[in-house]
């Protein structure tokens, strides 16, 4: 597969990196109950920097959207965030009371949710659901928050803005509701968005009108984005960074580039080498067998060995950690790391020809 830029998002250098807006050291989530799993998600640390995005990609239940939630204190009451921390703005969220982290959550940093017609209020105009979020995170008063409001759907693209503020959102089209939940995102002026697959079920014009909005209102903005996703097209396009989840462990981490041309995890490579693009025609495409392991079943050691065609005995060792294989890209393939194993180089270059 060929790195594309078609759509021109902007990609800054990896090079001398400000700190990051978003740190996560450690995270470990655990889950009770009759299914009980220690390290649903478990061990996961990268940071997210202003002006840039960090795609955490995998297979549905890898835990992307978990690690999402853990960062917004959103989980379920049988999960919880058992160590590490999350650091934004000098301090750590994890610390925090709901109270303080409410004033956070929507503020310093703004989420799209995956299903907008879930998310938004159905019984609340989405002009009033805009004003609420100003209101308890700016507090300013309800006439400059309405005026606001409208400026924002304008500035999602929303023709008719100030028509459009009265209407309820099942008067919208699917398009238009993640427009309004991407103009609730942004009501505060986060420094950090957390885009939670924003592109699903939307058909393929549309989706590249988000994306294109997104990247807009990143270069606007300065904000740092992190984007949950499965679609590995979106990510070449869309990414600076890539973090590959499996089985609740980050497997793999590193500048797109680096990443996509030179995975350094057998299951990097065989999610790259299952996407249609590049492919040889008329041939059958390759595809990663077995399904992820549900919670309460993962196995020890490293947890894609059931499934990987160049597993070992000594994958099942308990101490395997994600450690530098380059400069910026790291893996958690203990056969990677010993050299037992070399994977092969994908394409020359990089993105854009790079």
């Amino acid at each position: 597969m060929t790195i594309s830029s078609s759509t021109g998002y902007p990609r800054s250098s990896s090079a001398a990196l400000d700190e990051p807006v978003l740190s996560i050291r450690e995270l470990t989530v655990d889950l009770d109950g009759a299914d009980k799993q220690p390290g649903l998600v478990e061990d996961v640390s990268f940071d997210v920097h202003a002006n840039r995005t960090l795609a955490l990609i995998g297979e549905s239940g890898c835990g992307k959207t978990m690690t999402a939630m853990a960062v917004l204190g959103l989980l379920p009451p049988a999960i919880h965030v058992s160590g590490g921390s999350v650091r934004f703005d000098g301090q750590d969220l994890l610390d925090l009371r709901p109270r303080e982290l409410r004033q956070v959550r929507g503020g310093g940093i703004g989420m799209i949710f995956q299903d907008p017609m879930s998310s938004l209020n159905p019984t609340m105009k989405v002009g009033e659901q805009i004003i609420e979020a100003r209101r308890l995170h700016v507090d300013e008063s309800k006439s400059a928050a309405a005026k606001r409001a409208v400026e924002l759907l304008d500035q999602v693209g929303i023709p008719n803005a100030a028509r459009r503020a009265d209407a309820y959102p099942f008067e919208m089209s699917g398009g238009m509701q993640q427009r309004v939940m991407i103009a609730m995102s942004i009501a505060c002026d986060p420094k950090v968005l957390i885009a939670d697959e924003p592109t699903t079920a939307l058909d393929v014009t549309i989706q590249a009108e988000i994306l294109d909005l997104l990247a807009n209102l990143q270069r606007d903005l300065g904000m740092a984005i992190m984007l949950v996703t499965h679609d590995l097209g979106v990510v070449a396009d869309f990414a600076d960074e890539v973090a590959v989840m499996y089985a609740g462990h980050l497997v793999e981490l590193g500048p797109i580039r680096e990443v996509f041309h030179n995975p350094q995890h057998p299951y990097t490579q065989g999610l790259l080498d299952a996407m249609p693009q590049g492919a040889v025609p008329r041939s059958q495409l390759s595809i990663v067998r077995g399904r992820v392991p549900l919670a309460g079943q993962f196995p020890r050691g490293c947890r894609f060995r059931t499934r990987c065609p160049h597993a070992r005995e000594h994958c099942e060792r308990d101490d395997m950690a994600t450690v530098d294989v380059r400069v910026d890209h790291r893996s958690r393939c203990l056969l990677v790391q010993t050299g037992e194993m070399t994977l092969t180089p994908r394409h020359p270059g990089g993105v854009n020809g790079e």
